[in-house]
């Protein structure tokens, strides 16, 4: 043996503590994966369906409201957009609006494109009222003070961007290597795991993190299906540290998820008693058709004060 040579400890106290750690996190993903399974099986559809026996009408009331309102925002955003770039009073510009959208809905197509151009016309306006404003983005400011002072050169960048595109290169072979490995170990239909439910969704993450590039997670799904395959001898003490940090940000990414469910009045829903959660319903119900009322009565004030 040579004096530099690298010796396995399959049984060295890190590796063992990772291996405890990984096998933890495993137990403590299926116990929260239980709860989200009953949540969105059960839970959220028998919820749904008694919220529409309940409350369908108040609910349809509501659903017409929220498109009234929106309507109604948008025509007022539309006249104050109108407003401010050309300085006429709100009854004015309130015309103009109208005017231009019922020639957007015209049947004549000649008519819609002469409409079409002048909304294109009026974005670019209002763009260059904006920036009059605000000022130019502090980018474009930057280059031209670094260009001003002589710092900055476009062919100087030139092998940044070259080095940034064959590190991209060299990511993507690596993903690809490690993507094919997986696959010979999680994919459904040739894998070694492929009837076992963690490398079914092991296996979903694997696709949409190859979909993306994401060589970490790539990396560290290899090493927890080799775990847990029990092919601990081919992972490597730094692997196995990545996979236990990965399962560890996919639990408690899962427990953000479960704690936000938690919130909604679906969560056990097939455990709890309906009656208090009726009255609260309603009330919460009538509550939100108040307030969109009082707004949407606001906002059609406003806009016959336009009209007059």
């Amino acid at each position: 043996m040579t004096e530099n040579a690298i010796v396995s400890l399959p049984n060295s106290p890190v590796r063992t503590y990772l291996l405890d750690q990984i096998s933890k996190y495993f137990s403590n993903l299926e116990d929260i994966d239980s709860q989200l399974n009953r949540f969105l099986k059960i839970d959220q559809p028998l919820y749904d369906l008694w919220i529409k026996k309940h409350f369908g009408t108040l609910l349809n009331n509501q659903q017409e409201l929220q498109s009234r309102r929106d309507e109604l925002l948008s025509l007022r955003d539309q006249v104050e957009a109108e407003r401010f770039v050309t300085g006429l009073s709100f009854p004015v510009c309130y015309e103009i609006v109208m005017q231009r959208n019922e020639g957007l809905r015209s049947s004549d197509p000649e008519v819609r494109a002469l409409y079409e151009e002048e909304v294109l016309e009026f974005q670019r306006a209002f763009e260059e009222k904006r920036e009059s404003y605000l000022g130019s983005e502090p980018r474009d400011g930057a280059r031209d003070l670094f260009e001003s002072a002589g710092l900055y050169d476009e062919e100087m960048r030139r092998p940044f961007f070259a080095r940034e595109l064959r590190r991209k290169d060299f990511i993507q072979d690596r993903c690809k290597t490690v993507y094919r490995t997986l696959a010979r170990l999680l994919h459904p239909d040739m894998g070694m795991a492929a009837d076992q439910e963690w490398a079914i969704q092991l296996w979903a993450q694997v696709q949409a993190a190859y979909h993306d590039g994401r060589e970490f997670v790539l990396t560290s799904a290899l090493a927890v299906a080799r775990v847990m395959l029990g092919m601990q001898d081919q992972v490597t003490a730094k692997e196995l540290f990545e996979a236990q940090r990965y399962l560890e940000s996919v639990y408690g990414a899962r427990r953000k998820r479960v704690k936000q469910f938690r919130k909604t009045p679906a969560w056990n829903f097939s455990e709890k008693d309906h009656k208090g959660l009726l009255k609260r319903t309603s009330r919460k119900i009538k509550t939100s058709l108040n307030h969109l009322l009082r707004e949407v009565e606001d906002l059609e004030s406003l806009i016959e004060s336009w009209q007059s």
